[in-house]
């Protein structure tokens, strides 16, 4: 009779264990993937954090967590990440009873973008029947990879025609009512200007010297509509960095910078634009603005764009005033971009056109008003 039971007893057990397992795996346990940084530059390193818990007497010996994100990050000696269409993440956990196990990812962040974990699954092998389960959990993790900055060699001669562009603009209209200094006076100076008190001391004409009645500004239109076939669209991303660049540069320098391009940020389903005053959150939300727009979105004529930001004067919050400095940052120079740039110029006195090149291309723009100048982008 025993030896009918033992068997018997054994089903019993197997059965029961199997679906004390199937009921009971998920309590207690939870899983957090995150993000070690929330804002990275192109080409720096950070980590994601896997932590997972166990908070039951019931082990999970083969435990396997699977997430993605967006391509653009790298982990070449990590063995479980694959790139394809997006960058999937698979690994293998063994939590014993009331165990918490956490192991980091090192990647690499070798492409602008806005990436996000928000779910993660857990699959759970039941070694008794050689079963899976499964169980997808919620994760809220974002990171911002800003784009790059560019060498000033490369800007050198272009940014400085765009300061002495902008010291013209804000001196058009002094402000009265501030004083900057005193110098000789000039045969052009107005009589109004002369300092009675310092020509008298001196013995010589001097005359007051004002500060601005305008505030330094500049204005950043940055083209990333899809390029033509003989385009290489990585051009795009170096008219993006082009843009970091300048918006670095400027804000360290206290000048205000807008900034509008036709590029869709993932978030808002908008064109990104944004402007950059004297405060440093200003310039991080330009370089997070940056860094969530997709270009595989498609995007603006930017010959529309422009003739929108001409006709429409653009929005109430960010008024595109005509005392700045205007630069287009394009690849194209198509006939139509041209055309609506002259428009731009012949109602502002001028602007500046930036144009990622590669070395075997030879783009030019020839319009009175409009001085172009290439970048380098090999």
């Amino acid at each position: 009779m025993i030896v009918f039971l033992i068997p018997i007893s054994i089903v019993i057990l197997f059965l029961g264990y199997n679906r004390f397992f199937r009921a009971n795996w998920k309590n207690g346990l939870s899983c957090e993937i995150a993000f070690e940084d929330t804002g990275v530059t192109e080409g720096d390193r950070t980590e994601v954090v896997q932590i997972l818990t166990n908070r039951k007497r019931l082990p999970l010996l083969f435990l396997q967590v699977k997430f993605t994100t967006a391509r653009g990050l790298l982990a070449a000696d990590y063995p479980n990440a694959t790139v394809s269409d997006k960058l999937y993440v698979s690994d293998v956990f063994s939590l014993r009873s009331y165990e918490r196990v956490t192991r980091r990812i090192s990647f690499k962040c070798v492409k602008r973008g806005y990436y996000v974990i928000d779910s993660a699954d857990l699959i759970v092998t039941n070694l008794m029947e050689g079963k899976k389960d499964y169980m997808e959990t919620e994760q809220s993790s974002q990171l911002y990879v800003y784009p790059g900055t560019l060498p000033y060699s490369m800007l050198a001669r272009p940014f400085e025609r765009i300061m002495g562009d902008i010291q013209r603009r804000s001196f058009v209209h002094p402000d009265p009512f501030t004083f900057r200094g005193v110098r000789d006076y000039m045969p052009f100076d107005p009589m109004k200007d002369i300092s009675q008190k310092m020509t008298a001391r001196s013995g010589e004409l001097k005359v007051n010297l004002r500060d601005s009645a305008t505030t330094k500004q500049m204005c950043l239109i940055l083209n990333l509509e899809d390029p033509q076939s003989l385009f290489d669209p990585l051009l795009l991303e170096q008219g993006i960095r082009l843009v970091m660049t300048l918006v670095t540069e400027f804000f360290a320098r206290g000048i205000r910078v807008s900034v509008y391009t036709n590029g869709v940020d993932v978030l808002t389903g908008e064109p990104f634009r944004a402007l950059v005053s004297e405060s440093a959150e200003n310039l991080r939300i330009v370089a997070q603005g940056l860094a969530r727009i997709d270009l595989s979105l498609p995007s603006q004529s930017f010959a529309d764009f422009i003739d929108g930001i001409i006709y429409s004067d653009s929005s109430a919050d960010q008024p595109f005033e005509m005392m700045q400095t205007c630069c287009i940052i394009s690849t194209s120079t198509r006939n139509d971009i041209i055309e609506s740039a002259s428009r731009l110029a012949a109602g502002r006195g001028g602007l500046m056109w930036l144009c990622p090149v590669k070395s075997y291309m030879t783009p030019g723009v020839r319009v009175p008003g409009i001085e172009f100048f290439t970048i380098a982008a090999d």
